[in-house]
């Protein structure tokens, strides 16, 4: 499944979306890389399909707009690490039947705690990010500007 959505470009096409959202705010990307992470999760279920995805995806582009590459790695591998948690994670299939536990509360019971991780992953990298903003800074006006247009320009050629 991460494959066919890498290979596909679907998933970049989503994480792209989402960061044309937040290029403005420091640590932007990082945070839509948590962002991503959480959806992924709740498509994948696995820890090591969403790491491979994020890291194939985000970090390039992280590293290219000049994030720190310790925040910018951690961000991929945290943000991976929220596929034990969020439903539908292959832990609680398995762990479910072997506890004698259902596996529909153990997906109710993962939920929260995943989606606070997930919401503990952007207040940690916003407040990292204001107080060191070399660490992930914003996209500049003018090339936040040209991503518009080439999307404007995009969406009028396939109309």
């Amino acid at each position: 499944m991460g494959v066919v959505l890498q290979l596909s470009g679907i998933a970049e096409e989503l994480y792209n979306t989402l960061y044309e959202s937040l290029s403005g705010f420091r640590g932007g990307l990082a945070i839509v890389t948590v962002i991503f992470g959480t959806i992924l999760a709740a498509c994948l279920g696995v820890i090591t399909a969403s790491v491979t995805i994020l890291t194939l995806i985000a970090l390039s582009p992280m590293v290219k707009r000049g994030y720190d590459k310790s925040l910018a790695s951690g961000t991929c591998v945290a943000g991976g690490t929220l596929g034990i948690l969020i439903p539908p994670s292959i832990m609680l299939v398995v762990y479910g039947p072997q506890a004698g536990l259902s596996i529909g509360k153990m997906f109710m019971a993962a939920f929260i705690p995943g989606l606070v991780l997930s919401g503990s992953y952007i207040t940690y990298i916003t407040i990292r990010c204001y107080l060191h903003p070399e660490l992930g800074p914003p996209i500049p006006v003018e090339e936040r500007q040209k991503i518009s247009s080439i999307k404007r320009t995009i969406k009028l050629l396939k109309s």
